[in-house]
């Protein structure tokens, strides 16, 4: 089993995953109570955003910064909203709502997750990457 397999199989993502996944076949209803996923949904939009501060603060900021980051907000609002009122027409209010910000919140995670994988396996990146993975934690606490 090579290193890079083993490090991806053993991040916490996929460790919960696969905690959900046994969870569901063995017929388990396991809850978390509203105030540690608060805390949980807290943790990482701060960890997000402070990475993307860090990072902004080696950088500097210049007007393509300013582009960037007005193009990972408008890229990390597009998704939820357009699923908003694509599920709007097929369920009622909050569900909509509740199903968009899920599909948000998914694509911010994806999203740290390549950032962290980019780093564990010595892909060069650069340090804008930390900034879009901060506006999409932002964007999606929004």
């Amino acid at each position: 089993m090579s290193t890079t397999f083993a490090a991806n199989l053993l991040s916490p993502p996929i460790l919960f995953f696969l905690l959900g996944l046994a969870a569901v076949f063995l017929r388990s209803n396991p809850k978390l109570t509203e105030p540690v996923l608060k805390l949980l949904a807290l943790s990482l939009l701060m960890s997000l955003g402070l990475r993307g501060g860090v990072e902004l603060s080696h950088s500097g900021f210049d007007p393509r910064t300013v582009a960037t980051l007005l193009a990972a907000f408008a890229m990390a609002a597009t998704v939820p909203l357009y699923a908003f009122f694509w599920l709007r027409r097929r369920t009622d209010r909050a569900n909509a709502a509740a199903l968009a910000a899920a599909y948000g919140w998914v694509s911010a995670v994806t999203f740290a997750t390549a950032v962290d994988f980019l780093g564990a396996v010595g892909l060069p990146h650069g340090g804008h990457i930390g900034r879009y993975a901060g506006a999409v934690g932002v964007a999606c606490a929004v």
